[in-house]
């Protein structure tokens, strides 16, 4: 304070001369901390160190001066912890005052000519404790060792962000040079703490997980995009291999980590979801695709690599499950953008046709990448691929049998020859597929029998609503051409004709169901034919014949009691049959 007063109140001194005075009076508090092995005493000579530029300052800041000062405070105050291992306060006081003092001296005074004196005075703080940290791990210096891992990532963070506040007025390839730079160091740190014996893992992981991060971070500057997205994906691929090649999880390991957040990256890049511009979209052919396709592949080959090296895991699985998603909402948005190209500028009952289209090829697309993907998910025993694509089927088949119930508009619509017709087919056909799949053996997943159980059920549901809907959107579609002479009389005749066939056409798919049902020895087709038979019957007793004339309508009574009369007597002279579990013979006693 004596100081302070003579420099302040009385201008008995110079401001150099005060400054002096004060740091010798810093250097003397150190000496007598060391002597008498006093901690507080320490502690007041940092305080002081670091109150002399705000107690000493003038109306202008001598900058070289003020910056020199606190790399000579700091070389000091990390003296005395290099020989007081156990005063480790005092570098963490230390790295809080020099930074306090620099963001009160940077929010008031800074501009761009200060800007490289900055840059080194930021680098050598760094060096300075970098340094210090290199010395202990050099030592082999175990005490506080997890502490001084938090610290040293602490010093790096706050660096790091120092840096590149500053340098954020310079071109992206200068910072990301520089972050490459500072990359480069961290390599260089981790051999040095390899060449100890003994080795030092612990730091030595953390500065290759901090050169790992850098590198990323230098490729967010340099790129954007979809370019960033293959680059970060490339990236990652190699680290992950490099870090399982060397066993280092803090390599393989930030990679990993990495891989959601350039998937976050690329879901909010302008054009993952919706291409812009449209016009110049090409399918397939075009750099979005790259960007997916190289951010799956960096998701399933860590999948593969660690699932090779570490046998199973969640992360393997997460991984999977990563590329998989990928997969198919790459699918999804290149069909809706292929048909957002056909749709823009054509007439509303095209669009609306288009849109109806886009819903079933999107269904048709996911099927046909799931059955495969069922077969290679079972074959090689990797769960998450299974689950996925059986999940991806029955939401596909949920979707088209959704859709495929209501034709729009059905002015477009052309029996049979039509992309629903096309598209309940592959449903049909890949569920059957993945049904008989999996009644082979095999590795056998938890709910592989109850899968394959609904997968059974699904062509049927396919097969009955083609039938239904193609009989129903044909008589639709000939209500249209209707002339208007007789219009009223044509359309009672047509709707008629629409009912009964629908009903005629349940009644022969529940009969062809009961026949299956005994060719291939299957109870549940037996009974789903029953519960067929019994609706179609109810809409022509309830429905159907309501619009008949009275003597149709009797006639048309006594042939509906004919048939029940005869499935009644049918049904109970073979019930057994028709409910047994299974036609196989009974094997005979003794055999």
């Amino acid at each position: 304070m004596t100081v302070y007063a003579s420099f302040n109140f009385y201008a008995l001194v110079s401001q150099g001369v005060a400054v002096v005075l004060m740091f010798t009076v810093t250097v003397v508090a150190f000496l007598q901390a060391f002597r008498y092995n006093a901690l507080a005493v320490s502690i007041l000579g940092l305080l002081g160190g670091f109150l002399t530029p705000f107690l000493l300052q003038t109306q202008e800041t001598n900058v070289p001066g003020l910056f020199a000062y606190l790399l000579v405070l700091d070389l000091g105050l990390l003296t005395v912890v290099m020989r007081r291992d156990e005063w480790a306060v005092l570098e963490v006081l230390a790295f809080l005052g020099t930074y306090a003092t620099y963001l009160s001296w940077y929010a008031v005074e800074y501009n761009e000519a200060h800007l490289w004196t900055c840059v080194g005075f930021l680098s050598l703080v760094w060096l300075l404790f970098h340094g210090a940290d290199l010395i202990r791990v050099r030592r082999a210096i175990t005490h506080l060792a997890d502490l001084r891992r938090v610290l040293a990532i602490l010093y790096a963070v706050v660096f790091y962000a120092a840096l590149a506040n500053v340098l954020g007025t310079l071109d992206d390839e200068t910072r990301s040079l520089a972050t490459l730079g500072l990359g480069a160091l961290y390599v260089a740190s981790a051999g040095l703490a390899r060449s100890v014996r003994p080795p030092q893992s612990l730091a030595r992981s953390h500065y290759l997980a901090s050169a790992v991060i850098l590198l990323f971070a230098a490729t967010v500057i340099y790129a954007d995009e979809f370019t960033l997205i293959v680059l970060c994906s490339l990236e990652a691929v190699v680290v992950v291999w490099i870090g399982l090649r060397i066993r280092e999880s803090s390599v393989w390991g930030v990679a990993i980590a990495f891989l959601p957040v350039v998937l976050l990256l690329l879901l909010a890049t302008e054009g993952a979801i919706k291409y812009v511009p449209l016009e110049e979209y090409r399918l397939l052919l075009n750099e979005r695709v790259l960007a997916y396709a190289s951010l799956a592949a960096a998701f399933a080959l860590g999948g593969y690599w660690y699932r090779k090296s570490r046998a199973r895991g969640g992360i393997s699985e997460a991984l999977h499950y990563g590329w998989l998603l990928l997969l198919f909402l790459v699918l999804s948005v290149e069909a809706n953008d292929l048909f957002r190209t056909w749709s823009a500028g054509r007439p509303e009952l095209v669009v609306e046709h288009l849109a109806f289209e886009r819903t079933m090829t999107l269904a048709g697309v996911w099927a046909l990448v799931a059955l495969p993907l069922v077969g290679f998910g079972r074959g090689a025993s990797i769960r998450p691929v299974f689950y996925t694509a059986v999940w991806m089927l029955m939401v596909a088949a949920g979707l088209a049998i959704m859709r495929a119930l209501i034709y729009t508009p059905i002015e477009e619509y052309r029996l049979l020859l039509n992309l629903r017709t096309a598209v309940l087919l592959i449903i049909a056909s890949a569920s059957y597929g993945v049904a008989a799949a999996l009644a082979k053996p095999g590795h056998s997943f938890s709910y592989t029998e109850e899968f394959r159980s609904l997968f059974r059920f699904v062509p049927v549901v396919a097969a009955l609503v083609f039938f239904s809907t193609e009989t129903w959107d044909f008589y639709r579609h000939a209500m249209l051409i209707v002339p208007a002479s007789d219009n009223a009389a044509e359309l009672t005749r047509l709707a008629n004709l629409q009912h009964l066939s629908l009903s005629s056409v349940w009644l022969l798919f529940s009969i062809a169901l009961m026949m299956l049902g005994f060719w291939r020895r299957d109870r549940a087709f037996r009974l789903q034919a029953i519960a067929l038979f019994g609706i179609a019957i109810l809409k022509i007793f309830l429905y159907d014949l309501s619009f008949l004339e009275t003597l149709y309508r009797i006639f048309s009574f006594v042939g509906l009691g004919v048939i029940l009369l005869l499935v009644s007597y049918l049904y109970q002279r073979y019930k057994e049959i028709i409910l047994s579990p299974s036609l196989a013979p009974e094997t005979p006693p003794g055999a």
